[in-house]
């Protein structure tokens, strides 16, 4: 039969813990601990559609053609959120969302700083579209968002008689 001896090592004596075994084993020491918590991709779908559904409701949703926002100076895109209202103090500032990333836009919106933030359509989270005051989103962005996050046939079957904006914005996108 094995009997383990405990004993401390000399230099923690005022601090017992975590003990150590003879052979220079740790009992009771610490671990690294991930509080992290994972989400169903339905949930993260719902949190998408409900975000747009709540830009479009407030008409904070704004879709562009690629090549508005193609503006090659800062002084540009300065005097058009000047001119639609659309800076941090106008109602809390404009997010851009690209299909691609476009160099010229994220250098013009870095220099105007809090008033605009620029993301593509791969990496913009709910709390983004949630946070600015207004959301202005390439078509293709949009379209890519909807394909990815929309309202799939048959999927909401007890809200059938509900009205569904996403679904509205579908619908209009096809018409442009």
């Amino acid at each position: 039969m094995w009997v383990l001896e405990w004993h401390l090592v000399e230099e923690e004596v005022s601090a017992p813990f975590p003990l150590r075994l003879q052979e220079g084993g740790i009992v009771f020491g610490p671990r690294t601990r991930s509080f992290a918590t994972k989400i169903q991709n339905k949930v993260y779908a719902m949190a998408y559609r409900t975000a747009i559904s709540y830009r479009f409701g407030l008409s904070q949703l704004i879709m562009v053609t690629p090549m508005l926002l193609e503006l090659p100076k800062t002084k540009l895109l300065k005097i058009l959120l000047r001119e639609l209202k659309w800076g941090k103090n106008a109602g809390g500032g404009t997010l851009f969302i690209t299909i691609n990333e476009r160099t010229n836009l994220v250098k013009a919106a870095r220099v105007l700083g809090a008033d605009v933030t620029v993301t593509t359509v791969r990496e913009v989270k709910v709390r983004d579209l949630l946070l600015m005051g207004r959301v202005v989103i390439e078509k293709g962005a949009l379209e890519r968002l909807l394909q990815k996050y929309g309202v799939k046939d048959g999927s909401s079957r007890g809200n059938a008689l509900r009205r569904d904006p996403i679904r509205e914005y579908e619908r209009l996108a096809k018409l442009l």
